[in-house]
């Protein structure tokens, strides 16, 4: 059964496959034909973070000239992570977002990265510290105190996480830094 005029009502297609005009759009994606973006769309909609985060680096290379300082701190991938440092990407803009992302992630190719390119791991409290404590990320957290740069709170915290979720090693860890 067809309900007219509502979203249940199958879009209508000219022969030169466009929409009709004469049809109001409803709920259907702007610049789409039978499902497919169009590369004008397709431009229009994709941010260089929102590239970033899915890690398409062949897509940031096609806007080089457009990525903005803040693109760092969708970086979820380390090898887009090292293409924007290589671009010229200052990492303590967004420090405070990219290596906690990092840290929480797992991802100690990413940590390193950063904290190599100049990002503080005490920034915010040592909030980075504090979430691979939480997220048990052993490897990241063992890269993190390493650098000797946490205050007592910092490690009281990421202990008190480190016990709450049972990551047994991230305990250890903390307890008995490696030096």
């Amino acid at each position: 059964m067809q309900f007219p005029g509502s979203l249940f009502e199958p879009l209508k297609f000219s022969e030169d496959k466009t929409r009709d005009r004469k049809r109001p759009i409803k709920g259907h994606i702007k610049g789409t034909i039978k499902g497919h973006i169009t590369k004008k769309s397709y431009n229009q909609s994709m941010t260089p973070p929102a590239l970033a985060a899915r890690g398409d680096i062949k897509a940031l290379k096609a806007i080089k000239g457009k990525l903005r300082d803040d693109t760092i701190m969708y970086a979820q991938h380390p090898q887009v992570l090292q293409y924007l440092l290589d671009d010229g990407i200052d990492p303590r803009y967004a420090q405070s977002i990219s290596l906690v992302i990092a840290a929480k992630m797992g991802s100690l190719e990413s940590v390193s990265k950063l904290i190599d390119a100049g990002a503080d791991p005490t920034h915010q409290n040592g909030r980075s510290l504090i979430v691979s404590a939480e997220m048990g990320h052993d490897d990241v957290l063992s890269f993190l105190l390493s650098t000797n740069k946490y205050d007592e709170k910092t490690l009281k915290e990421a202990l008190r996480l480190a016990e709450k979720y049972n990551h047994h090693i991230c305990v250890n860890y903390i307890k008995n830094p490696l030096t």
